[in-house]
């Protein structure tokens, strides 16, 4: 007779760590996305606005000593990202190239100018700052104009200007979802833990002494799937290096080593308070409430 109630009698189910552990590294790894996605479109978005060219045109009689002046002031301003020094005779052959023709045997003579050709920081790539930077420029002694394509920087200026934070709000909306997902998993595994719960509790047992092996088990959880997750997303970052030739500088690596430790912080930040709190909450509950 008492085998057979032993075995009509329900088993208790262990709380299955792999699970949770399993569910927080897809939670952290799409978080990692995120966070590589984010820096990677404000990273391209930062290039296409340096990528705005202004062509400074030297006067036709100015002089070396003029050239390596102007070159000297272009260097001082904050506004300049870089600069590039084109001869009339580097642009007659890059023309002539174009088009097919030499362009000083129709003419008789080079119709071109030398110029340098300045990218500005992303900062001033927009349409308040770019005519300030060319009303300078154009003041420069031995400058006869300045020329760049209003139609990219309007492209900039409207299209561009607000999409990083618009891309900020979507991943930061991403990120509250998965602090929802991960605080749910934690729960969900302490949920199948509160009658072990209760039974220490009733035995004498201290809030800080039942707590205690929960918060480890959490810090463990949230470390182990963050390693996970970066070590995936590391794996993608790897792949797209060796199948597409990605190169990374330095501030790349730097980024990816602030992500990482971001991503560890938050898995056991996440994990560690919403098992403080759910072993708390099966504390403070009378026994008639846990079933």
């Amino acid at each position: 007779m008492s085998e057979e109630l032993s075995q009509k009698s329900p088993k208790k189910k262990k709380p299955s760590y792999l699970s949770a552990t399993v569910s927080i590294f897809l939670i952290l790894f799409l978080v990692g996305l995120i966070g590589l996605s984010y820096y990677f479109s404000t990273k391209g978005f930062k290039a296409i606005k340096e990528s705005l060219e202004l062509e400074i045109i030297l006067t036709q009689e100015i002089e070396k000593t003029q050239i390596e002046d102007i070159k000297y002031e272009l260097s001082q301003y904050t506004a300049i990202k870089d600069q590039k020094f084109i001869s009339k005779e580097e642009a007659l052959a890059m023309f002539s190239k174009e088009l097919g023709q030499d362009i000083q045997e129709l003419a008789g003579t080079n119709p071109l100018y030398d110029s340098y050709v300045v990218h500005l920081k992303s900062n001033y790539s927009n349409s308040d700052s770019v005519p300030k930077v060319v009303k300078q420029l154009k003041a420069l002694n031995g400058v006869m104009d300045v020329t760049y394509s209003k139609s990219v920087l309007d492209f900039v200026s409207l299209k561009i200007k607000n999409m990083p934070y618009l891309i900020g709000g979507f991943c930061l909306l991403l990120l509250i979802i998965a602090f929802s997902l991960i605080d749910n998993t934690i729960r969900l595994s302490m949920f199948s833990q509160r009658f072990l719960i209760r039974s220490m509790q009733l035995i004498g047992a201290t809030k800080g002494f039942i707590i205690k092996p929960f918060i480890g088990r959490a810090i463990l959880t949230g470390l182990l799937s963050a390693f996970l997750a970066i070590l995936a997303w590391g794996g993608i970052l790897y792949f797209l290096y060796y199948r597409f030739n990605f190169v990374y500088s330095n501030s790349d690596i730097i980024v990816f080593g602030i992500i990482a430790g971001c991503l560890t912080l938050f898995g056991i930040l996440v994990s560690l308070l919403s098992t403080y709190f759910s072993v708390s909450k099966y504390l403070r509950m009378k026994l008639e409430e846990l079933y």
